[in-house]
């Protein structure tokens, strides 16, 4: 069920299109592109949604399924290379390719709602999920 969420997590944030900017459709106000992982304070913490809970931690980045695996690894560990973009003050993109399946990315784009709320962006800049600050 981990493989499954995390493959899921990974096609969903993997299909975003993008408009003849590379942009997304969102103009990129602050973009970054860097193999160190380094997550804006605001979205630091574990985020529990209905079926997976997300942890920004200053040193990892992890998705813990509801159900199965609840343990993360750290970046460094888990990671080939992090891909990350702030759009802006209140969005963050991540996106993370796991070692031992290079084929498998998650992330996805997250929206401050709250400090003690966050959402989960589709591919139109909506948010579909959201996640409660633990």
């Amino acid at each position: 069920i981990f493989l499954f969420v995390v493959a899921l997590v990974g096609i969903i944030s993997c299909s975003k299109s993008s408009d003849d900017k590379g942009n997304n459709g969102t103009e990129n106000i602050d973009t970054q592109e860097t193999t160190t992982y380094s997550p804006p304070d605001w979205i630091i913490g574990t985020w529990k949604g209905e079926y997976v809970s997300y942890v920004f931690e200053k040193n990892r980045f992890c998705v813990k399924p509801k159900i199965g695996l609840r343990n993360c690894s750290t970046t460094k560990g888990y990671a080939k290379g992090v891909v990350q973009k702030r759009i802006d003050a209140n969005n963050y993109f991540i996106k993370m390719q796991l070692v031992e399946n290079t084929t498998t990315v998650i992330g996805g784009t997250f929206r401050k709602i709250s400090d003690t709320q966050i959402g989960w962006l589709n591919p139109n800049g909506e948010v579909e999920e959201t996640y409660t600050k633990e």
